[in-house]
Parts: structure tokens; sequence; C-alpha cells
């Protein structure tokens, strides 16, 4: 079980904690690690929601936002391997798009997702992304992203159990 934290966070602790993670998850040439993660964090329009078990309070997850005008850009998700396919990517998503609708008044959410990455992009879709565009050579040459967008009318009013959202198994968030 985890639960989930929304806010701007910026205590190096907790940017140690974001950095290990992500040096963790990604290939170095996809990494934020060396100092991308750490300028983004401290943006005055940066949203980051993490997830932690539970049990011992680890960090488990992240999420990494920029709200911009009516619209929240996801620029980075991540899980640690041994926490995957338990609901915490989808209910990390969830929180940003609640808090994006009905606090920030945001419209809509865009991302951008390799095509390779099936289970992202089911993920995305389940939330209620639509592709919106091919980014071609997006990451390296040859490796494409869809460019996805989210309506975020059906997250306004909606609690943490509201009914508008998808189910998360269960899991407490």
């Amino acid at each position: 079980m985890f639960h989930i934290e929304v806010g701007n966070t910026s205590s190096l602790k907790f940017l140690e904690e974001l950095i290990g993670l992500e040096r963790a998850t990604f290939k170095k040439n996809d990494s934020w690690a060396d100092g991308e993660l750490e300028q983004m964090s401290k943006k005055r329009n940066c949203i980051v929601a993490v997830a932690r078990l539970v049990a011992d309070g680890k960090l488990c997850g992240y999420v990494l936002c920029t709200s911009t005008g009516l619209n929240l850009h996801v620029s980075k998700i991540a899980v640690r391997a041994d926490c995957r396919r338990q609901g915490i990517a989808k209910g990390l998503m969830q929180a940003v798009l609640r808090m994006a609708a009905n606090q920030r008044r945001s419209s809509s959410s865009t991302l951008h997702v390799a095509l390779d990455n099936e289970p992202a992009v089911q993920l995305y879709r389940s939330l209620g992304y639509k592709e919106d565009g091919l980014l071609e050579d997006y990451y390296t040459p040859g490796r494409h992203a869809y460019k996805m967008i989210c309506d975020l009318e059906p997250y306004k009013g909606a609690s943490e159990g509201g009914l508008a959202l998808p189910a998360t198994n269960g899991r407490k968030r």
C-alpha cells in the first residue's frame, strides 16, 4: 500500500530521494539526475507528487509537472521497479490531474510518451489522454513520441474517491 503527497517540496533530502529514484529508473540518456531534475523542481510552476510506501515511508514513485496557464504538462514520471503494477503511476497521475483541475483551474493536460512504451500509453489512455500528434525523432533519431492531451473537465470537482475518476484497485492513496 502507498500514500500520495502533492506539493512543491524543495528540501535537500527530498531532492536526493528524487534523484536516487531517477537514477534507478532511467538509462543515462533519459535521466534528469545530473541537474535537470534539480533545476525543474526549483521553478515556481513546478508541481511534484510523490508516492511513499505506507510500511516504511520510502519513496516509490513521483510525477513532475509544470503548470502553465490553463495547461498542466507532465514532464516526468517514475515508479521504482519493485513497486510497479500496483496502481502507483495511476494514483500519482490522478492526484495531479485533480489538483490541476480544481486548484489551478487548468482545462487540459499534455505529455509526451515514447511510441514503444505501450504500458505508459495504455495508462495515459485510461486516464483520458488522446493522441494529439506524432513527434518524430523526439528522443533520438528513430525514437518517436506521441504528443497526448487530456481534457480535465471530468476531474473538476472530483475528490480523492470521486466518481468521475477511474478506480485504483482499492489501494490507499
